[in-house]
């Protein structure tokens, strides 16, 4: 077991769900940071955030109180808000 700091600094510093990318080797947590209103790719083996997705708002790809995300096999991530009580798709396109 290892402990990975995503964002130590930031307030409140509150992580929610957690999901790992579908490749054999699990190569990233893809991580919830409601309060930034953003999800988080971050690397499984170094901890280093590769990405960071979204921002606070209700446009798309803007997050309102984001709870909840998953991902399907084929890399399509979807994302759950419960202030803007939506799902969003985020379509894989071949990458990050």
């Amino acid at each position: 077991m290892r402990e990975i700091f995503v964002l130590k600094d930031s307030y409140p510093g509150t992580i929610g769900s957690i999901v790992k990318w579908p490749d054999a080797q699990q190569t990233y947590l893809l991580v919830v940071d409601d309060p930034n209103g953003q999800f988080h790719v971050v690397n499984r083996v170094t901890g280093e955030i590769v990405n960071s997705i979204g921002r606070v708002g209700h446009q798309v790809g803007e997050f309102n109180n984001l709870h909840f995300i998953g991902i399907d096999s084929k890399g399509n991530i979807y994302s759950a808000e419960v202030q803007g009580k939506r799902v969003q798709k985020f379509r894989n396109l071949g990458g990050l």
